[in-house]
């Protein structure tokens, strides 16, 4: 994972690791979340952009996720910066959800 800073034109090494992707940004700027495969295990992360220093956060063994579909592999955060994964069951039923925003 590289990353360019604007104001030196210059690219950086920020993470390494296998199956980066899905990266989305902390709402403070700090961090870079995005799941990947280290040690042979998948995994959410995120590294401190100041310094580089990747963390682990959070273990997706047990998480269901089709190995066929990418888009199962996708994550989000929350307003707060809480974690949003998608869970895949290959069930073929519907559900309905009625959202009510006041």
């Amino acid at each position: 994972m590289k990353l360019f800073d604007t104001n030196t034109s210059e690219w950086s090494s920020l993470a390494e690791g296998s199956d980066l992707g899905f990266n989305e940004w902390s709402h403070d700027g700090k961090y870079l979340y995005m799941r990947g495969t280290y040690d042979g295990a998948r995994e959410v992360v995120h590294v401190r952009i100041k310094d580089g220093v990747l963390e682990r956060i959070f273990s997706l063994k047990g998480i269901p996720q089709s190995s066929s579909d990418v888009y199962t592999w996708w994550i989000g955060l929350t307003p707060d910066d809480g974690l949003l994964l998608m869970r895949d069951r290959s069930v073929q039923e519907i559900y309905a959800l009625d959202l009510i925003l006041h």
